[in-house]
């Protein structure tokens, strides 16, 4: 069952979703908890009343986080081109929700980073830097394999 939310009770959800950091923020010790995080849920429950349940609340907030994402997605790529600026927004609630800004970027970052060996890891550096520069990367091999410079 889809529940309609008022302006009201969307505006309350989204402070006390930035109350709880928890709920959002993976720098926060206790993001990882799910018993800090289903008490921070109870907290907005509290706040908004009988209406809705937890899962009510999980969806709204994964829909306004889309939103915003999607909303900070666009306007990046226009103020990128040139062709727009932030204060293009189309998404009602995109100041509302800055907050999950830095947070969106660190899960981004965290994502990004996987585990390589650091061979792996120079060889991507080298390859991504020209399209030559695996051959160059050969070369200084070879010549550090043998310091007279010779074949």
């Amino acid at each position: 069952m889809v529940i309609d939310w008022t302006e009201n009770e969307a505006e309350v959800l989204m402070n006390e979703y930035e109350v709880h950091r928890c709920l959002w923020d993976p720098s926060h010790p206790n993001y990882h908890s799910n018993n800090e995080r289903t008490h921070a849920y109870v907290k907005i429950l509290d706040k908004l009343g009988d209406k809705f349940n937890i899962t009510d609340i999980k969806k709204k907030i994964n829909s306004i986080r889309t939103q915003f994402n999607q909303e900070r997605n666009r306007l990046m790529k226009m103020t990128e081109s040139g062709i727009g600026r932030v204060e293009d927004t189309r998404f009602k609630y995109y100041d509302r929700l800055s907050f999950l800004a830095e947070s969106v970027d660190i899960r981004r970052n965290q994502r990004s980073i996987t585990p390589k060996s650091s061979e792996e890891t120079q060889s991507a550096s080298a390859s991504s830097l020209h399209p030559t520069s695996s051959l160059v990367s050969s070369v200084s091999s070879a010549s550090l394999s043998d310091p007279s410079g010779a074949p």
